[in-house]
């Protein structure tokens, strides 16, 4: 081995010293910005403006209905700008890293985690097999955007 590559070795290990730890305090301040966040997430989830609508068959007078009905939505400033926060936010999940498939495994089986999946698992399932109450998101996609030269060839 080159002197280079043995500095880069012992630099590695420094850092992986130093992150094992702090790890403890690290984990402690996610899990109070974690605390924090859940502050804002409400307990009801949405409800769907357009199941107001008694469909009449007719699709005039039934799209005219659901226009009306979009055309009253979230048009607000502050409105829109909670939606491009929400579509944006990137703090919505965290990793577990092991260093072996077969320690992956073994954990994921004891907490009976496997059947939903080896590496990605939904938040809700994972909560609710560790027994924990999870609030429901609040999420509002933001609608596609229609490409008008795309729309032409159709």
């Amino acid at each position: 081995m080159t002197p280079e590559q043995l500095k880069k070795i012992n630099e590695a290990k420094a850092k992986a010293e130093k992150a094992k730890k702090d790890a403890p305090q690290n984990a402690a301040a996610a899990r109070r910005k974690a605390e924090k966040k859940l502050e804002y997430v409400k307990s009801k989830p949405k409800e769907n403006p357009l199941d107001a609508i008694e469909y009449t068959g007719n699709c005039e007078t039934d799209a005219k209905a659901e226009l009306e009905i979009i055309a009253k939505g979230p048009n607000s400033i502050d409105q829109q700008r909670k939606a491009i926060a929400q579509n944006n936010d990137t703090e919505f999940w965290f990793q577990v890293v092991f260093a072996s498939r077969e320690q992956k495994e073994a954990v994921l089986k004891a907490l009976k985690l496997f059947e939903y999946g080896d590496k990605w698992i939904y938040g809700e399932e994972f909560a609710k097999v560790l027994g924990v109450d999870c609030p429901p998101a609040e999420f509002e996609p933001l609608r596609p955007r229609v490409d008008k030269r795309l729309l032409m060839l159709t």
